[in-house]
């Protein structure tokens, strides 16, 4: 990405890819999901599939790989103690890593391997594995900078963010996942609470409120639609708790555009 610029991605729009982006040289700003982020050497960002991304500043110099669900799968399905766990982190604040020399140099040979591959064989299974290489590299370093503690309760964290992440739309309330995962309310939010700094509710919301700004800036859809998308029977319903979770009723958030999800902060919940 030496000196690239991409006039469309200074505004919100989503990837139907992943993406693994790091800085070789100099520094920019980018948003993923409405959070802002510096892009700085070093520092590698993984961007989910469907997530918001915006470049508000280039860097001078940057490697970025894109690949396609059938990669990430094939990954999960090789390493399913991954999924929703480091830089995968659905939920996550910091939803990058920043690499020791070690990684760097390791982030650069594999680059530099990748490319040579896509030149020759595009479609070779090879290029699964450098992807593979990467992403194992990355959350190992993500697992040893993280700063809350480690607990015992480390899978079922996890295990409840995959199930979060698959069922929010048709479960807005703890039963479902505590049946799903045999625990009480009480051991759920616990857990979450010491590994996450938030309740199993909070953590539903935050997934629906992400989602809700999403459609609203990326698509056309109505706000009835939006409503009806996310699970809601009631478009009514849905515009007030909205407007509960960031003060702007759907309308006027999408009327004020990417500038009204940084002026506002959550401070009421579903």
């Amino acid at each position: 990405m030496d000196h690239f610029f991409h006039a469309p991605s200074l505004q919100p729009h989503r990837h139907d890819f992943y993406m693994i982006f790091w800085v070789t040289e100099g520094a920019g700003v980018h948003f993923i999901d409405f959070r802002k982020y510096e892009l700085m050497p070093g520092r590698v960002f993984f961007v989910q599939q469907g997530q918001v991304h915006q470049v508000e500043k280039y860097p001078d110099r940057a490697w970025v790989v894109l690949f396609e669900e059938n990669y990430f799968r094939s990954f999960l399905n090789h390493n399913a103690n991954q999924e929703q766990s480091g830089i995968l982190d659905y939920f996550n604040d910091a939803p990058y890593v920043d690499l020791d020399h070690y990684t760097m140099e390791s982030f650069e040979a594999l680059a530099l391997l990748l490319s040579g591959e896509l030149r020759h064989y595009q479609k070779s299974r090879i290029l699964e594995y450098y992807i593979t290489i990467m992403l194992l590299q990355a959350n190992r370093l993500h697992k040893q900078q993280q700063t809350r503690p480690h607990t015992g309760q480390s899978e079922l964290v996890r295990q409840l963010k995959v199930l979060i992440e698959q069922h929010y739309r048709e479960h807005k309330d703890h039963h479902f996942y505590c049946r799903a995962l045999h625990a009480d309310i009480r051991k759920l939010n616990k857990a979450s609470t010491e590994a996450l700094g938030k309740t199993v509710y909070e953590l539903i919301r935050d997934r629906i409120l992400i989602e809700s700004k999403a459609l609203l800036l990326t698509t056309g859809l109505s706000v009835k639609e939006i409503s009806f998308n996310l699970g809601f029977a009631d478009p009514s319903y849905f515009c007030r708790l909205f407007r509960k979770m960031t003060g702007y009723s759907p309308v006027e958030f999408r009327r004020d555009g990417f500038e009204s999800s940084r002026c506002r902060t959550a401070e009421q919940h579903f």
